[in-house]
Parts: structure tokens; sequence; C-alpha cells
């Protein structure tokens, strides 16, 4: 005997009915920088809709020494930016949000963090809390493999330099934790932790972020081949020598011509080798030397 049913996916009401919440990323920056906040509220993941911004509210910078400074709004995608004053290392500073609705958000008031300055090419984003300084020291910023066409001539990369403090540094690793470790057997358990944001209005209404203050510190770093010679890369391009009959199917393989061959046949090469376009630009950015 056999019995057959049908299989129905089981939505909980918490997935099915996912309440709203207000998203806030940025950071309080007390240096030439802009200080910039973005505002979004939390959407249904297997829904069609994106995170939908937050437009019209009133986003202030606050200090416990009764200082504020208005952020304005920058386009339609709930981005808030301004350019402040030097902030005063001696005053706690927050993060203020009335929505056009009338609800308020608040941050915990944070200290301003001193930023020391980027000095070398192997610093990354790290905590120092269990060194005896808060310095991080020949941690890898990023990883190329070997003979990779990044270093064929020269690489670039924007470093930024956020210095937070020991709270903040672990409400975001528990962030990284819940959402890159998390799937497997052996996948650590998801936890709740909401941030250092509040709503003031309404107790039940949440707000998902952490808000730090500090000196953001940005460098632009260059390595070229000659600095790790001898490196190798080899692109994997070759030419191939086709009838003219054979290039339509060839063509839906990714291939283009790139010249004439021996008698009557064409020349032809994957298209990544002929057209710089598709994995990189042939306008020079404005930062190249």
């Amino acid at each position: 005997m056999a019995i057959f049913a049908c299989k129905q996916a089981y939505l909980p009401p918490v997935v099915k009915n996912p309440p709203t919440y207000l998203v806030v990323e940025g950071f309080i920056n007390n240096g030439p920088d802009s200080t910039w906040f973005n505002l979004t509220n939390t959407y249904q993941l297997n829904g069609d809709s994106n995170a939908a911004p937050v437009l019209g509210a009133t986003v202030t910078v606050q200090g416990n020494d009764n200082t504020s400074y208005t952020l304005g709004q920058t386009g339609n995608t709930g981005l808030y930016t301004a350019h402040m004053p030097p902030l005063n290392p001696n005053t706690l500073y927050r993060l203020h949000i009335t929505t056009t609705g009338g609800t308020q958000y608040a941050s915990d008031y944070v200290p301003l963090m001193t930023d020391p300055p980027i000095d070398s090419t192997n610093i990354i984003l790290g905590t120092s809390t269990a060194l005896k300084s808060d310095v991080i020291f020949e941690t890898p910023l990023v990883f190329i493999p070997l003979n990779a066409q990044q270093l064929n001539i020269l690489y670039s990369i924007y470093v930024r330099q956020y210095a937070i403090t020991e709270a903040a540094f672990s409400w975001w690793s528990v962030l990284q934790n819940n959402t890159e470790d998390i799937g497997s057997i052996f996948g650590v358990q998801p936890t709740i932790d909401q941030g250092n944001l509040h709503c003031l209005s309404d107790s039940s209404q949440q707000a998902i972020g952490y808000v730090s203050a500090g000196t953001l510190q940005t460098q632009r770093i260059f390595i070229s081949n000659q600095q790790v010679y001898p490196w190798n890369y080899q692109p994997p391009c070759g030419i191939t020598h086709l009838p003219p009959d054979s290039i339509d199917l060839y063509y839906t393989f990714g291939y283009l011509i790139v010249g004439y061959g021996p008698g009557s046949l064409l020349n032809v090469s994957y298209k990544t080798c002929v057209d710089c376009t598709l994995t990189g630009t042939n306008k020079k950015p404005y930062f190249w030397p």
C-alpha cells in the first residue's frame, strides 16, 4: 500500500507577515569626509520588493552638550549627509531621527573614537581588543591568488578604516555570524541584537543598526607588478582558426573574430580576451596615475 500527498510550503507568521523595522547604516565622522546615514525599511525576503528608502525624515547628530547638526537628504535613496565642523572629543554624540509620520528614534550616546592613520598595505578592519594598544598590525586586507590578473600591471585598492568601540565590534561580529556563518551542521545559532538604536515614541517599534562616531581614515594604495616580481600572469587566451561557416556556432559560445588566419580561415578568440570592457573599462579612472 502506498500513500501519496502533496508537499506544502509552511511559512511561519513572522516570515509570512514580517513586521517593518527601520534599518540605519552610517557613521558620525569627525573628519574632512561627510557624516552619512542611510535609512531604509526591512522587506520580505521571498517577495518582489526591495528595501524601501525612508524619505523626508529629520536626521540630526546631537551631543550631550546640547549641540545639534542636521543632515540633509541626498537624492531618493534614503541617504542623509552633512559636512560637520570638528566635534568635541570630550562630548558624547548620538543620532536622532524623526520620520514624516512623527515616529522618533535615537541611538545611545557614543564616544568619539580616535583612529590612527593608515601607514601600511597590510592593515584591515579588525579588533584590537586582545592587544595592549589599538593597533592592527600585519593583518591581510585582501588575498590575491598567485599570478592573478590584478597584479599584472598595477593594482589599486581604496581603504577605509573605522575605529569603533568594543561593544560596536561585538555587534558587527554577531551580525556577520548571523549572515555568513549559518546553514551548516556546525554553524552558529542566530542571535537577536537590534543594536544601540531605540524608538522613543513607540516602544513596540524597533530599529536595526549600530551608530558609532570617530575619525574615518582613508587611503588609496597602489601595488605595482615590480613590487611582487616575479609575477607570471598568463591569460587563458589563444587563437583558434575556423572556417567562415563555423563562426556563428562559436559566436554563441562566446568567441569573437580577431583577424584573418591562413588561407580562408578566420582567427577567433574568447570574448574576454578580445573586449576589455567585459572585465573592466577602457576609460582611465580619475585616481589612476
